[in-house]
């Protein structure tokens, strides 16, 4: 495919004209830049709420047919999709509050919200599961990251405050101090991955995405 062929050209284009536009009008306050970005966040806003539509109604076509051909896992479809519309018509309904209706909140709390707690509690155990077989690579690199993960891991939890309190302060030490900083490390990091990939878009570099 040639580099003048329109499919590329034209959302190569679109692409830089936007990201400039939303550049200017974040640095131009009240200039026709800034109306413009002001109106280019507008349709992402619409955007994004018709593609949470779209996916809406994708998922709940894919579950009905699960349920409606019994395939395997259609019962785990069936609860779902009477969740959904549990949610839906509840929020939903005329004098409803929306978010903060009682049958939705009752759905939230005693529902979505212990079920969130229990996948998060399972996956300590598969991350205890993961450094017992990543230790088995006997790299001395991964052991004292699998040793600190453990350390902090323990000295952070409650239990460990009532047997060990002398020693609960240095988990908050860990976390604040050691822990905190390769955090944001790795978050720069990863700004600046971003804003190099964008400027190489700006500049035409990029064209993995376009096909």
């Amino acid at each position: 495919m040639k580099t003048s062929d329109p499919r590329r050209v034209l959302p190569l284009l679109l692409g830089i004209g936007t990201a400039l536009l939303t550049i200017g009008g974040y640095y131009t306050p009240g200039s026709p830049l800034a109306r413009g970005a002001q109106v280019l966040t507008a349709w992402v806003e619409v955007i994004a709420a018709c593609a949470i539509v779209a996916g809406l109604a994708l998922l709940g076509s894919q579950h009905l047919r699960r349920v409606w051909y019994a395939r395997d896992g259609w019962w785990c479809s069936a609860v779902l999709l009477i969740g959904a519309l549990y949610v839906l018509v509840n929020g939903l309904a005329p004098g409803s509050s929306g978010p903060n209706d009682g049958f939705v909140r009752w759905a939230v709390d005693y529902v979505y919200l212990p079920i969130g707690s229990s996948l998060f509690a399972l996956l300590g155990v598969y991350a205890a599961v993961a450094a017992y077989r990543v230790l088995r690579v006997r790299s001395s690199g991964i052991a004292a990251m699998t040793l600190g993960a453990v350390s902090v891991f323990v000295l952070r939890s409650p239990l460990s405050a009532v047997i060990l309190p002398a020693v609960s302060g240095i988990g908050d030490w860990l976390l604040r101090y050691p822990i905190t900083g390769a955090t944001r490390a790795i978050v720069m990091g990863t700004a600046l991955g971003l804003a190099i990939a964008a400027i190489r878009f700006l500049l035409a570099r990029e064209r993995r995405l376009l096909g």
